[in-house]
């Protein structure tokens, strides 16, 4: 019988075909929730959180959840979308035993396998949760590998990896032209555009989904989240600030008088306050003496957040009384201005426990030229452990769920960007009261 078309065959592709589809949904859920709780809003939660053992959000915030900057999820999506092309163009061309195409794609599920018990024991180890649709993924894995595996029976498991890596090596050098084999030429050169454009995609879809996240915020609400509309409809509420230069009040920027108030509360293991940190840097110059900035502390992290009812992040208690303890020495601003430099969250690149982050964190002593001893006392002693409290539970009686959370003249800012900010800043002065 034809290895093209015998039963065993074509069932095993249709299999291998709709667990590619599963798969392409799953890491597509995946995705879009790693975009929202990386780079919109850390307070999103996701559908499969059901407890400290199960949380998606643990997993799409640990430093495991990204591989060369780019997402875990992006690599599953491009993984399952290639193997389903892979056998939508093997199907479409008699020229090319089929054979050959699951054979590839069982070495590509073995390495998927792999992956997978890797990837549970970091969850298990490491992150100490479990995400279900990461394990939905796994199991899809070891599906394409069981099906892969049933396609033939008459070659052992050493045959059938030798033969994949064999031929999914030549269809590589085929599609570059170092390879003569007109039977599969116009296949693998399809194969290699397709994963090539499906790599890009793959880099590239996070950003894209924070614009199709923030849009879909929009359209729920009477004005786009940020706008200037927005921010008018916004009721204005009293903030509470203590500006009396104290180190034990509210660090502000700008004048007193200034007619632009901006309040931030932000949290110093935050990607997204690490951006608006440095948009920040570019706007405030630009309004001079026009502009009040006060910074408060939101850390996301439960040993200072009690309105946490999951674990977040697990430094950023710690980044903000390193940062208080830096401004009894002048450097409030340099510390700050350092930990967002270097990324509090990008730090656990390096590191895996929480102590040798904060080791690293230290390093900023000798940078900014601060009293290493006068340093740890502070830190040791967390004279600061009280007022970043208040901080919190003040910024959760006004509604903060994520950080940056931002007030202008005591409105908020939802969804901020530098444009609608200095959108709002233009309006201010352009309605002076």
């Amino acid at each position: 019988m034809s290895t093209y078309f015998s039963p065993r065959l074509n069932l095993v592709v249709i299999g291998c075909l709709l667990l590619s589809l599963i798969g392409i949904a799953l890491s597509s859920i995946s995705l879009e929730h790693f975009a929202m709780v990386q780079l919109v809003d850390h307070s999103a939660e996701s559908f499969c959180n059901i407890n400290a053992t199960f949380n998606c959000d643990a997993a799409n915030l640990s430093r495991w959840s990204r591989v060369l900057g780019i997402p875990l999820a992006s690599y599953g999506l491009a993984f399952y979308t290639s193997i389903f092309f892979l056998l939508l163009l093997a199907a479409a061309d008699r020229l090319i035993n089929r054979v050959k195409i699951i054979d590839v794609i069982f070495v590509l599920s073995v390495t998927a396998c792999l992956v997978s018990i890797i990837l549970f024991y970091i969850s298990k180890v490491e992150v100490r949760s479990y995400c279900l649709v990461c394990i939905a993924m796994y199991l899809v894995n070891f599906a394409l590998l069981v099906l892969s595996w049933f396609a033939r029976s008459d070659a052992s498991v050493h045959q059938r990896l030798r033969s994949g890596c064999l031929d999914l090596v030549h269809f590589v050098l085929t599609a570059l032209g170092l390879e003569n084999d007109v039977a599969v030429r116009s296949l693998a050169q399809a194969g290699l555009v397709s994963m090539l454009a499906l790599g890009l995609l793959a880099y590239s879809l996070p950003e894209m989904l924070v614009v199709n996240v923030d849009q879909s915020q929009s359209d729920s609400a009477e004005h786009e989240p940020g706008s200037l509309q927005d921010w008018l409809a916004q009721p204005v509420m009293q903030i509470s600030l203590d500006l009396s230069g104290s180190i034990m009040g509210d660090y502000a920027k700008g004048p007193l008088e200034a007619p632009i108030k901006v309040v931030e509360f932000a949290d110093f293991e935050c990607p997204a306050c690490q951006k608006f940190f440095f948009d920040m840097e570019e706007i405030l110059p630009l309004y001079s003496d026009q502009v009040q900035f006060v910074f408060k502390n939101y850390p996301l992290d439960m040993e200072c957040n009690r309105f946490l009812t999951q674990p977040l992040h697990r430094n950023a208690c710690f980044a903000a009384t390193l940062v208080r303890c830096a401004g009894e020495q002048g450097k409030f601003w340099e510390m700050q201005r350092y930990l967002f430099r270097t990324g509090v969250h990008n730090s656990e690149q390096g590191a895996t426990d929480p102590d040798d982050i904060r080791v690293t964190m230290e390093r900023s002593y000798a940078t900014l030229n601060l009293d290493p001893l006068a340093m740890r006392d502070c830190v040791q002693t967390q004279r600061y452990e009280e007022i970043i409290r208040k901080s919190v539970e003040q910024g959760t009686k006004l509604g903060v769920k994520g950080t940056p959370a931002i007030w202008v003249n005591g409105r908020q800012v939802r969804w901020p960007t530098a444009e609608k900010l200095q959108a709002i800043f233009e309006y201010v002065l352009a309605h002076p009261k």
